[in-house]
């Protein structure tokens, strides 16, 4: 058990600076981006290489560029070791991208919002990768982002001298690819169905989605199905409890295994009711003739009529994919799409910075279960705004100076925004969509660009603290002099 210095020393987010170069057209066409990142991955790398792999293809966004080149650099620093983080890599690289896009809107005198929309990506266009995209809902994320804030790009002066203002951000996040997760289903002497998973409840609400999907094609409440731990004996493989990816992945290997289970029981069960199996349905417990209820014949005695303990289906389901040393190829299987709209009032006079307002629309695909996915979103928008506020390592040395939770501060419960909302969107027939993370790496870009627009500064660094902002606010207005 790691003290709390411990855990300051142990593992932290990669700091990170980001240069962008962007080439335009007048009418706000972007032609080209050049991106140069550095990651520092502390003393040793862990999974820095692969941060900033992630980080350089996602630091192109969610955007129809045509000439693109990324260079990401990850570098050993005396600090303690950096490693994977709620967001892996986009929300750093999201800060600087999303900022960058309200910089060029400005300079070209275009609404922020309107800039973003003549450039986002849609469905069947080529990412700079080379893959085609599919299912792409970016437009309808932002939309839904500026509409929950009644978004205008003008700032507001309030009575007491404060200035209100409001801010966009659009995310493209990654997932896992290639990877692979195998689960089994299974059903007892007794009649009580099992899952075997090696995904890790975090807190996530793993568990009870697994459950869900594996109760739908058996007919059974998902209460009446228990799961088995990850146990190297018990349970089979998986890639890993990571990139948003356990639902869609590790959820899809259950839905088949349950399925084949499904499908195996009414095949046994056809045999002892002497009926097509297209005839028959499954009902909590048993296998009964469609339309003949008093037709019935229990799981358990169907697995007892086998000899065995257990009946169990195995499934596996993986995507394909992975880029080559170029960058070229299908870097997700599938991309992770939301966006983030903010209010913001910010007092001049001191740097402080209230989020009054803040909005995720997220792109779910398929909902599993609305209340974990929802969950999910207003844990990651929290998140993001103490990422955007709060959250900073200070270090003298190499050594960690913010070490408590006195000093690395987080949000409260006051520092939450007034209006705190979310959009889960979903398509009929749609794949699931992992919503672990997607809704936090907008959050500090949105606030981020609803401060500069209240204040005329030109942020480029996080966390917003008031000493920060009302340095760049004296920084801005000494240029202008």
């Amino acid at each position: 058990m790691l003290d709390r210095y411990e855990e300051f020393l142990t593992l932290t987010r990669h700091a990170t600076v980001v240069t962008i170069r962007l080439g335009l057209t007048r009418d706000g066409r972007i032609t080209a981006k050049r991106v140069e990142a550095y990651w520092s991955t502390g003393a040793y790398a862990d999974c820095g290489p692969d941060v900033a792999r992630k980080g350089g293809f996602g630091s192109v966004g969610p955007y129809r560029i045509p000439h693109v080149a990324v260079d990401s650099y990850c570098v050993y620093t005396n600090l303690p070791p950096a490693g994977a983080f709620r967001g892996y890599a986009v929300t750093e690289i999201v800060w600087a991208s999303e900022r960058m896009m309200d910089i060029a809107a400005d300079a070209l005198g275009l609404d922020p919002l309107e800039f973003r929309l003549r450039n986002l990506l849609a469905d069947g266009d080529e990412f700079a990768t080379g893959e085609t995209l599919h299912d792409v809902h970016f437009r309808e994320c932002l939309e839904a982002a500026a509409r929950a804030i009644a978004w205008h790009p003008e700032p507001t002066v309030l009575p007491d001298g404060r200035v209100r203002a409001k801010g966009l951000a659009v995310v493209m996040k990654g997932m896992t690819t290639p990877s692979r997760s195998e689960a089994a289903v299974a059903v007892d002497r007794d009649g009580r169905v099992t899952v075997y998973s090696s995904t890790v409840e975090l807190g996530q609400g793993a568990r009870t989605v697994l459950a869900q999907l594996a109760a739908e094609p058996l007919g059974l409440p998902y209460t009446a199905v228990q799961l088995v731990d990850p146990d190297t004996d018990r349970t089979p493989f998986d890639n890993r409890t990571t990139s948003s990816r356990s639902t869609y992945m590790m959820g899809n290997a259950v839905r088949r295994a349950a399925r084949q289970l499904a499908d195996r029981l009414r095949a046994l069960a056809a045999e002892r009711l002497e009926a097509a199996p297209e005839d028959l349905e499954l009902v909590p417990g048993a296998v009964c003739v469609r339309g003949a209820p008093e037709r019935c014949i229990g799981w358990g005695e169907l697995v007892a009529g086998l000899g065995r303990d257990e009946l169990r289906e195995h499934a596996e389901f993986h995507n394909e994919g992975g880029l080559d040393e170029t960058g070229h190829g299908i870097a997700s299987s599938h991309w992770h799409q939301g966006a983030a709209g903010a209010e913001v009032e910010v007092d001049l006079e001191t740097g402080q910075v209230n989020v009054v307002r803040l909005h995720a629309a997220v792109y779910a695909g398929e909902v599993v279960n609305t209340l974990t996915a929802a969950l999910q979103n207003e844990g990651s928008m929290i998140m993001g705004l103490g990422s955007a506020l709060f959250e900073e390592l200070v270090y003298e040395q190499g050594q960690p100076l913010t070490t408590n939770l006195s000093d690395y501060l987080v949000p409260s419960f006051l520092d939450l925004p007034a209006q705190l909302s979310h959009d889960l969107l979903e398509y009929p027939g749609a794949e699931v969509h992992g919503v672990g993370e997607t809704a936090l790496p907008p959050v500090p870009a949105a606030i981020g660009n609803a401060v500069a627009r209240a204040t005329g500064a030109r942020l480029t660094e996080l966390p917003l603290t008031p000493e920060r902002v009302l340095r760049a606010i004296r920084g801005t207005s000494e240029e202008g002099r």
